[in-house]
């Protein structure tokens, strides 16, 4: 049975916006840029200190447009993409938790639980911390699965590109794994490991829009638009909640 799609979605929707694609994306990037600040600068504990949030945002810059051209990054709409995923599910880095671990002491200091033999309670700390990456690990495995089907000529490629993400799996692995005994680890472990998972799935997710489907171009098109709003939306949403 032949699926008989609504009119507006069998117009691709990037030429319907073409015009108005590009500022789009700057309002994208600016305004996730200003709310990372915003929420950095509101950190302090003793309000909104400019000076800070300037400092938050000069970090965030620095941060994702190294890594962006590091993963080769080149247009517009790919770092509005990118910016959405930070935006939807980067945790907030606190200038008074960065403050107190600048002291590695602090830092590296043991969980009390472990130290008195209450290691059950310290696992139930430790448990939904790791629990927060479900929401990332699965779209991420599923967009592994979807990056690593291509045509056998391309099997050594394939290969070579599982290599290199695995690295960074692993490396997001043990860094879960420090967060058990090293508490005061946590904010900067979940910041770092979220961050190896998005930087990820946007290398994939560009790599899978490269390649040919089988359903009408309009559609995916359209999907992909309606996705990444969620994704916006929800980083917007929990930014201010």
């Amino acid at each position: 049975m032949r699926i008989k799609f609504p009119p507006f979605l069998k117009k691709n929707p990037f030429e319907l916006f073409e015009r108005v694609e590009k500022p789009v994306f700057a309002i994208i990037i600016i305004a996730t840029l200003l709310v990372k600040a915003w929420l950095f600068g509101n950190s302090t504990g003793e309000g909104f200190n400019l000076t800070v949030a300037l400092g938050g945002l000069f970090f965030h810059e620095l941060l994702i447009g190294v890594t962006f051209m590091l993963m080769g990054g080149q247009r517009l709409s790919q770092l509005a993409r990118y910016m959405i995923l930070y935006l939807a599910f980067m945790p907030n880095l606190k200038y008074m938790y960065l403050t107190r671990i600048l002291d590695f002491k602090i830092l590296f200091e043991i969980r009390e639980d472990l130290t008195n033999g209450k290691t059950k309670n310290a696992v139930a700390f430790w448990y939904p911390e790791l629990t927060k990456y479900l929401v990332l690990i699965i779209p991420f495995i599923i967009v592994l699965i979807m990056a690593v089907k291509t045509e056998y000529d391309n099997i050594g490629e394939i290969k070579l590109f599982r290599f290199k993400y695995m690295v960074w799996v692993v490396l997001a692995a043990v860094i879960g794994v420090l967060i058990l005994p090293f508490g005061n680890f946590a904010n900067i472990g979940h910041f770092i490991i979220t961050f190896i998972m998005i930087s990820g799935i946007w290398k994939l997710w560009d790599a899978i829009r490269k390649r040919k489907s089988l359903e009408p171009m309009p559609v995916v098109a359209w999907a992909e638009i309606l996705l990444f709003l969620a994704m916006f939306l929800k980083g917007l949403v929990e930014s201010f909640s």
